[in-house]
């Protein structure tokens, strides 16, 4: 719990029962992984904090999963398609990912953090 910075669960005990209590982060907040590559394009760094973590977890989990196209990204991630387009269209405008393939079949690839 102490290296993904989530706090210690609470334990209960009776006589004949116990129970742990983990608490979690909010939903849509991203556990830091000991490792895990953390890219936010400059035009997202002004951003709130939560748009970066969702931007962040947006990359690592296009580079886990190329060639995605939105809804499939979306119910991968449990994020709205909306906010996904959003995030994107941003990402698209940074060079930091592209649309390969054809409108029907074709997906999303994250680029080398230089772009190309």
């Amino acid at each position: 719990m102490k290296n993904y910075g989530l706090d210690r669960p609470i334990i209960e005990t009776g006589e004949s029962w116990f129970s742990i209590e983990f608490k979690r982060k909010p939903q849509d907040a991203t556990i830091e992984r000991p490792g895990a590559v953390q890219v936010i394009p400059p035009s997202m760094a002004g951003q709130n904090e939560g748009v970066n973590e969702g931007v962040t977890r947006l990359l690592n989990y296009m580079r886990l999963h190329p060639g995605l196209r939105t809804p499939a990204i979306s119910r991968g991630l449990g994020t709205p398609v909306k906010t996904i387009e959003r995030w994107l269209k941003n990402l698209k405008k940074e060079g930091a990912i592209q649309f390969r393939g054809s409108p029907k079949t074709g997906g999303y690839h994250a680029l080398p953090q230089g772009g190309g």
